[in-house]
C-alpha cells in the first residue's frame, strides 16, 4: 500500500497479472476461465457481469433467499430485462430440484442467477447441484460468490458456473476497492450483444488485459497491490485452513452466546463466514441496536443481528458477549430466546 506504481508501468502490469493468476489458481486453475478485475466493490462487478452477459432479449431467473439475491433482481430490472424470480425464506436454502422443475416448466429462461453464501443470514446454497440443474436445461449461470470465495472451495475445473463474481474485502481479507468477474472463455470470446456500458464492459476490460496487460481506465493501484498480497497469503494458508479458522471463530461465538441468543440457522445450513442471531428481546429500537454496534463489531438491523467470523479468535476477544446482552437488554426470560427473525442486513460494498 505504501508503494506508488503508475498504472501503465510494466511493474504494475505484472502485479495485475499475478493477481489474476492467483485468483484462478485458487479456483482449481481452470483453463477454460479467465479473471477480469473490476474497479469498485462487489456490486460494481455484479452489475458489470449482468449488463455484459444478459441482454434485454434474455429471460433470466433470479433465485432469492436474502437481500443480495434481491439486489441481483433489482439490477436486472433497472437494465430493462424481463427478470423472473423464485423466492425462498431467508432461513431456507435454495432447492436444486425445485429450481430444475421450474426451469423445465419455463424453457424460455436463459440465465440463472443466485447467491452462493447469502450474507443476510450466512446460509450456504448448494452451488454445484444448482449449476448442474441449470446446465441440464441449457441455462447459463451467474453466481454471487462474495462471501464464499476464499472460505469455501469452488473448483471451476469441474464445470462450475459460467460466471462467478467476488470481491477483495471478504474472505480474501484484502481492502475494499477491487472486485472480480471470473467468466468462462466461451462467454468472453463470443459477444451476443453490443456493449451497454463503457465502465462496466467486462469483455472490453478482458480484451485490454489480455492484449496489453492494462486496465482500460485508472485502477486503484494501491488496492490492487494489497489484494495481490492478500491472495498470496490465502494461497499459503489454503482455503481449507482459512475455513477451519473461520469455523472456530463462529463456534466460539455461538458457545459464548449460548443461553442468551440463538443462531437463526441450523448447524448444517450455517456457513463459516458469518452467523446470524436472534436479537435480544430487550432491544426493540434503532437506539438499542446502535448501542450494541458501538460496543461490539457486528452487523445489525431490527429483530436480528449478524456477526462475521472473519479473522482470528481468542478467548479474550469473545468473552463478555453474553454479559453485554444482559447489560443492554436485561435477562432473557424463558420462552423469549430465539423468537425473532431476520428482515434486513447491512449493505455491503
Amino acid at each position: 500500500m505504501q508503494l506508488d506504481l503508475a498504472s501503465r508501468d510494466d511493474e504494475f502490469k505484472e502485479v495485475t497479472a499475478c493477481m489474476r493468476r492467483l485468483m484462478l489458481n485458487l479456483l482449481g486453475n481452470a483453463k477454460d476461465y479467465s479473471v477480469v478485475p473490476i474497479q469498485g466493490g462487489g456490486s460494481f462487478a455484479m452489475e458489470a457481469a449482468l449488463s455484459s452477459f444478459v441482454s434485454r432479449a434474455d429471460r433470466p431467473l433470479v433465485c432469492v433467499n436474502g437481500i443480495y439475491g434481491e439486489r441481483v433482481l433489482q439490477i436486472l430490472r433497472l437494465w430493462g430485462g424481463e427478470a423472473l424470480k423464485l423466492v425462498k425464506r431467508a432461513t431456507d436454502p435454495l432447492d436444486p430440484q425445485e429450481i430444475g422443475e421450474y426451469l423445465s416448466r419455463n424453457p424460455g429462461v436463459t440465465h440463472l442467477c443466485f447467491v452462493h453464501c447469502e450474507t443476510t443470514t450466512g446460509i450456504v446454497n448448494p452451488l454445484q447441484e444448482i449449476v448442474e440443474e441449470a446446465r441440464r436445461c441449457g441455462v447459463k449461470t451467474i453466481v454471487d460468490g462474495m462471501s464464499s470465495f476464499g472460505a469455501l472451495n469452488i473448483d471451476l475445473s469441474q464445470r462450475g458456473p459460467d460466471v462467478l463474481v467476488t470481491s477483495s474485502n471478504k474472505c480474501i481479507e484484502g481492502p475494499p476497492g477491487v472486485a472480480f468477474v471470473i467468466a468462462s472463455r466461451e462467454l468472453l470470446e463470443n459477444a451476443a450483444q453490443e456493449p451497454r456500458s463503457f465502465v462496466l464492459d467486462v469483455r472490453d476490460q478482458w480484451r485490454s488485459l489480455e492484449r496489453t496487460g492494462e486496465w482500460r481506465s485508472t485502477p486503484p493501484t494501491h488496492i490492487v497491490q494489497a489484494t495481490t498480497m492478500a491472495l498470496k497469503i490465502l494461497h499459503e494458508e489454503s482455503i481449507d485452513a482459512r475455513r477451519f479458522r473461520y469455523e472456530k471463530v463462529r463456534d466460539d461465538l455461538i458457545k459464548e452466546l449460548e443461553g442468551t441468543v440463538s443462531p437463526l440457522l441450523s448447524p448444517e445450513l450455517q456457513s463459516p463466514v458469518c452467523v446470524a442471531f436472534s436479537a435480544p428481546p430487550g432491544i426493540v429500537d434503532q437506539e438499542g441496536f446502535d448501542g450494541l454496534y458501538r460496543t461490539r463489531s457486528c452487523t445489525l438491523r431490527r429483530e436480528a443481528f449478524a456477526s462475521v467470523a472473519l479473522g482470528k479468535s481468542n478467548p479474550a476477544g469473545l468473552s463478555g458477549w453474553d454479559a453485554l446482552f444482559v447489560h443492554i437488554s436485561g435477562p432473557v426470560r424463558p420462552g423469549q430466546q430465539g423468537r425473532r427473525r431476520t428482515k434486513r442486513h447491512m449493505p455491503r460494498a
